[in-house]
């Protein structure tokens, strides 16, 4: 198949007769990588350590045990398209075994026995590991004050009511209505750190494990930003354990943790990292502020990208794309705060108990637990309004694909009677079905 063809040569004397090379050193020919692109006469050779870029999207050819310097980069791009990135490629170690064909590509560091599978790179388009990187739902509220999570699916660790996480509304870049703001409010003088943090699920971490990752997003701070010199603290990390919360992975090691130094206009940043065989990963934003709080100690970010590969590039989804994907993990029934809010239909099955069946779409992770909110009612035709006194689910019935709710209220229903759960005119009552890591 047409492509593009690599050889490696370790001295002058392998060079090909006739070919010159026209990389940053063209005469020093000691250990450096070649590359041929058979649709045409392109040749490119670059001196390690080098990132360089091919565009094409195909690969032929096979060749094994070559031994590649440390730290040299490889990255295949599709016509100079980075949202359309191949592949990318990098050895961890000073020594490589590089498997190149249509359809194997695996790097193996031969000094720890690390293997980079990158096979899935043949048809790779660059998507978001992340749910709700754009900040556009926000199912539970729109501004909190409490450890717990905040935006959907996005953690947040507030070490006290002192801190918020807030939705605001505006346009940081194209294709954002919303982002995050965490902020430390006027006059406190409270110095604990304080951040978000999103964590994948097990069986989505392990589909990444030994690859290159890269995590990009919009930030800015406000006028009174306390962080010493100005830092965000980004972390990419992995853990061993399964389906927990980022700051409760099991052998949590990091795969990037920096800091960047924020301004307050909008600025795109970028941090990479290799995966390991870890079976969990996530991402951190986070500060720890200093002194007493001015009334802008904040920081805001949008357009989380978390990606395989190099240089990750906003890929902006769908807001109900990014709903469906969301309600896996939460949902609620009375979102616009309706006082009557309809939630569920049932049947009584005594004068002071009825039982509620709904089938969730999409389904959840696992069996959720349920929270009861405000003032809730059941209603059916011979009974009138009856306040709900109890409210549970059933777990030997329910799973993550249909739950089955026990309401019960002090008197009033006919058995065999269809029933109605719903909120008592009350804008606040309502149903939270929480399956979160």
């Amino acid at each position: 198949m047409p492509g593009v063809g690599f050889h490696y040569w370790n001295d002058a004397r392998n060079k090909p007769g006739g070919v010159t090379g026209i990389g940053p050193n063209p005469n020093q020919y000691n250990s450096f990588l070649d590359v041929f692109h058979n649709k045409g006469s392109v040749f490119y050779s670059f001196d390690y350590p080098e990132v360089f870029a091919i565009p094409s999207n195909t690969l032929s050819g096979m060749f094994s045990s070559v031994t590649l310097p440390d730290n040299i980069v490889l990255q295949l791009l599709n016509n100079g398209d980075l949202s359309d990135c191949f592949i990318n490629m990098i050895t961890s170690g000073s020594a490589s075994d590089i498997l190149i064909g249509a359809q194997l590509i695996q790097f193996e560091n031969t000094s720890t026995g690390q293997i980079i599978d990158l096979t899935r790179g043949l048809a790779f388009s660059q998507s978001n590991f992340l749910v709700n990187g754009n900040f556009d739902i926000w199912q539970r509220g729109t501004s909190f004050n409490t450890t717990g999570y905040g935006a959907d699916r996005w953690f947040f660790a507030a070490p006290s009511t002192d801190f918020t996480f807030s939705r605001q509304s505006g346009s940081p870049a194209t294709g954002s209505q919303f982002y995050g703001r965490v902020q430390r409010a006027n006059l406190s003088v409270n110095t604990s750190g304080v951040s978000i943090t999103q964590a994948l699920e097990s069986n989505n971490a392990i589909l990444y494990q030994n690859n290159r990752v890269s995590l990009s997003f919009l930030a800015r701070c406000g006028s009174n930003y306390s962080s010493a010199g100005n830092g965000l603290t980004v972390q990419i990390a992995s853990g061993t354990g399964t389906d927990q919360r980022y700051a409760s992975f099991t052998g949590q090691g990091f795969l990037a943790n920096t800091s960047v130094t924020l301004t307050t206009s909008w600025s795109l940043y970028t941090v990479n990292g290799i995966t390991t065989t870890g079976t969990e990963l996530g991402v951190f934003f986070g500060y720890t502020p200093t002194g007493t709080a001015g009334a802008n100690d904040y920081f805001e970010v949008s357009q989380v990208m978390f990606t395989q590969g190099i240089g990750a590039v906003f890929n902006p989804s769908s807001v109900q794309q990014e709903l469906s994907s969301c309600q896996r993990y939460f949902r609620r029934f009375n979102t616009v705060g309706n006082t009557f809010q309809f939630i569920m239909p049932g049947q009584a099955f005594s004068t002071t108990a009825a039982i509620l069946y709904y089938s969730l779409q999409p389904n959840m992770r696992k069996l959720p637990l349920l929270t009861q909110k405000g003032n809730l009612q059941l209603t059916s035709n011979t009974a009138g309004v009856l306040p709900v006194t109890s409210l549970s689910i059933n777990a030997g019935q329910s799973d993550g694909n249909t739950v089955r709710l026990d309401a019960g209220v002090a008197a009033g229903l006919a058995a065999g009677n269809i029933t109605i759960l719903q909120a008592n005119n009350d804008a606040t009552g309502d149903v939270f079905l929480d399956a979160e890591l």
